[in-house]
């Protein structure tokens, strides 16, 4: 016999607040589930929307009580075809309830001439939120990293989604990470080289979000997914996380003035958020302040990296790795995660498993094809 369920778009505050409590309902009593913030749902929507992109979201009701979530977009992708991306899907454990979300996601897909959809993806960039937890189901997540139950992939796979892209979360405790070889690789580098390294201090931001955006959109300009980034946009990144920033964990490599290679890590701030709803605003966001203050010793999480491609032969990811594995780095902190790690690349994940770090959780983003 099938339940009654009501799909309701979302169109308004209220809306948007039962679509966020959702997963309140799904991780109940789950001890490693962390909200992801409220706000980087929002704001990743309303920035597509602000640029005329195609994207809906939804809730299903039972009763009063939200007891599920999806939304999608629609994109245009390097060969001009239409591509969907399903993000922040969220179900308790009915499959009824799972087919009606993913009818309704689909049905906006087919309506726009969707070619094929890829899930669970976000608003934005590949860094964050990206794919369905597929492994590692008894670790918290890292900040900006999904967690997911392990019947997900089920709903998934019954709608026809296949898997088609791994990606690996890397970790290790920062007394086994192995840098001796990454030194030596350095020393014999640095005596021919002219690469010189900046620290990303929190005095010079805006030169630092043009520098890095220059590295970007050249290292990355024929990866799928791209799209270019303005420094503004990394301004206003390096800016809302400002208070947590240390220098020790970024750098910029330049060969003369011109910037080629960029490596950033942040403290890990997915335990300070921790029960709190994905909301850091009135004494929430006090709360999360002081939980940071307070812990001595914190996790770091790599964010972003990056070489243009003329000089990724050139040993500049060894210096890189070498000018921020200092002493004081490794009093600072007690681990290190490296997220959003795409299987394929082989000499990636390779040269980094070089480093002592294990996998510790894997993703998948699954694909159909309409």
């Amino acid at each position: 016999m099938e339940e009654k369920f009501t799909l309701k778009q979302i169109l308004t505050r209220k809306d948007w607040e039962i679509f966020h409590a959702v997963p309140d309902r799904v991780y109940h009593n789950n001890p490693y589930w962390i909200a992801p913030l409220n706000t980087d749902i929002e704001n990743g929507y309303y920035k597509l929307v602000k640029e005329g992109v195609a994207v809906q979201a939804w809730v299903l009701l039972d009763g009063d009580n939200g007891i599920g979530r999806i939304s999608g977009y629609v994109k245009k992708n390097q060969d001009d075809l239409l591509e969907g991306g399903i993000c922040f899907f969220e179900c308790m454990q009915n499959q009824q309830a799972a087919n009606l979300l993913f009818d309704a996601v689909e049905g906006f897909f087919k309506k726009e001439g969707v070619h094929q959809v890829d899930g669970p993806v976000n608003f934005g960039e590949r860094d964050q939120y990206w794919g369905l937890l597929t492994e590692g189901f008894d670790h918290s997540p890292v900040f900006q990293e999904n967690y997911h139950p392990p019947y997900y992939r089920a709903f998934f796979e019954a709608n026809n989604y296949k898997p088609f892209e791994k990606i690996l979360t890397l970790s290790a405790p920062m007394k086994d990470v192995r840098m001796n070889r990454f030194r030596a690789l350095a020393r014999r580098i640095r005596s021919r080289s002219q690469i010189t390294f900046k620290k990303l201090t929190r005095d010079k931001l805006e030169k630092w979000a043009e520098d890095i955006t220059e590295i970007y959109n050249q290292t990355f300009f024929n990866s799928p997914y791209f799209r270019i980034m303005e420094s503004a946009t990394v301004l206003k990144i390096m800016k809302g996380v400002q208070p947590f920033i240390d220098p020790d964990l970024g750098c910029i490599a330049y060969d003369g003035d011109r910037p080629v290679g960029f490596c950033t890590l942040m403290p890990d701030l997915n335990p300070y958020l921790k029960g709190l709803k994905g909301k850091v605003h009135g004494w929430r966001g006090l709360l999360f302040m002081l939980r940071f203050k307070l812990t001595t010793k914190k996790n770091i999480k790599g964010v972003a990296f990056g070489i243009i491609p003329e000089y990724q032969s050139k040993g500049v990811y060894p210096l890189l790795i070498d000018f921020l594995g200092t002493q004081k780095l490794f009093k600072k902190y007690q681990k290190v995660y490296l997220a959003t790690i795409r299987a394929n690349n082989e000499v990636m994940v390779n040269t980094t498993m070089n480093l002592g770090v294990q996998v510790e959780r894997v993703h998948y983003t699954f694909r159909k094809v309409f």
